[in-house]
């Protein structure tokens, strides 16, 4: 994660680029009217082992820089879809994102600045003349709606304190587990990993906002697999994403789970198999709370009901009962601790400035609103 002092001197780089992106400007084409930059640096480490050896150990720094530059008015820009393509992978600024991590030299970062601004630039105008030529024969359902929404300036900056991660240890760890996991009866392969990522987000835009945020997020993979007589793996996976190391199992611990994992195992090769069926089915705290995220969480996603593509399953449903439960959804990101357990997913302010704030998406099976 970035120190306060290297925080305060690439502001300064991103917020003048930003000003300039509202300068370009190309004979017959609208004009931007807004820019923001997203520059992440993430500091990470993986190692993971399999069956008492290593296989990686490599720790790594990597910058990149996010730009949304948008071209004509907050009533109607280039946005279409909801925005949902907006950093397809085949567009040619994809490929610029990538920043030096050099912090005495900054020369770099402001060619890499220049030519991602150049390259978003030249898609937006390309893209606003592409939606008015659609005007011409399809009609724009979600025209009623603005574009952009300008909301008020903000400062915002809070700087965590970086934790030192053991290289050697945890590479032990892994060999070590590895090495037990080889030896319990029936398990054909193995493997376990660990991965930490400490990131610094900075946030300014064009309209004056500057945000500074930091994220930290530990992760503990372990993977057992039994190759049956049919050739097919019955595996069982334990995973940890914690905020913090300290949440991290230690040796005692991961064993008691794992073989617990192990007894699922072993009761998944015993079990019979069944064919298809339609009817209720039992499902473990965290195999439900996935489901809902998977078949309700991304349908309540605001800006997929703008986009053709999307089923848009609950459009026009809001007061309607959705579940015929009487369940409550919210989506706090403002929580910062669950049961003593960092949430990883918790923010203050979004990637547009827009401070975090409870959302009601359903109450009692009827829903109240979207994300």
């Amino acid at each position: 994660m970035l120190s306060k002092s290297f925080i305060d001197k690439l502001i300064p780089i991103l917020k003048k680029d930003a000003k300039r992106a509202l300068k370009i400007c190309v004979p017959g084409f609208k004009r931007p009217y807004y820019c923001a930059f997203i520059l992440k640096d993430t500091e990470w480490f993986n190692t993971w082992a399999s069956s008492g050896s290593t296989y990686r150990k490599r720790n790594d720094k990597t910058r990149n820089v996010y730009c949304d530059i948008r071209v004509g008015t907050y009533r109607y820009d280039q946005t279409t879809e909801g925005g949902l393509f907006d950093n397809d992978k085949e567009i040619e600024s994809y490929h610029y994102v990538s920043a030096p991590i050099d912090d005495k030299d900054y020369d770099g970062l402001r060619f890499a600045l220049w030519r991602l601004t150049e390259a978003k630039a030249r898609e937006a105008m390309a893209d606003f003349n592409q939606k008015q030529a659609a005007r011409v024969s399809t009609i724009d359902k979600n025209s009623a709606f603005p574009s952009f929404q300008k909301v008020k300036s903000l400062k915002f900056k809070r700087y965590d304190r970086k934790e030192f991660v053991d290289h050697v240890k945890w590479a032990g760890f892994c060999k070590r587990a590895s090495k037990w996991l080889s030896d319990l009866p029936y398990v054909s392969g193995n493997f376990v990993e660990v991965d930490t990522s400490q990131s610094t987000r900075i946030l300014v835009n064009t309209e004056n906002t500057e945000v500074v945020q930091h994220e930290q997020i530990f992760s503990l993979i372990a993977n057992i697999r039994h190759l049956d007589k049919e050739g097919s793996f019955i595996e069982q996976d334990l995973v940890f994403n914690c905020g913090s190391q300290r949440e991290l199992p230690d040796m005692r611990k991961f064993k008691k789970l794992m073989l617990k994992k192990h007894a699922q195992m072993l009761d998944l090769m015993r079990a019979k198999k069944i064919n298809s069926f339609s009817g209720p089915v039992l499902l473990f705290p965290q195999a439900a709370g996935l489901l809902f995220h998977e078949a309700i969480g991304h349908r309540l996603e605001g800006n997929r009901l703008l986009s053709s593509g999307e089923g848009q399953t609950f459009k026009g449903s809001e007061g309607e009962r959705v579940i015929n439960l009487p369940v409550t959804m919210r989506d706090n990101p403002k929580i910062k601790t669950f049961q003593g357990t960092k949430c990883i997913g918790s923010y203050d302010i979004d990637d547009e400035g827009v401070p975090a704030q409870e959302a009601m998406l359903v109450e009692e099976g009827i829903l109240r609103g979207f994300l």
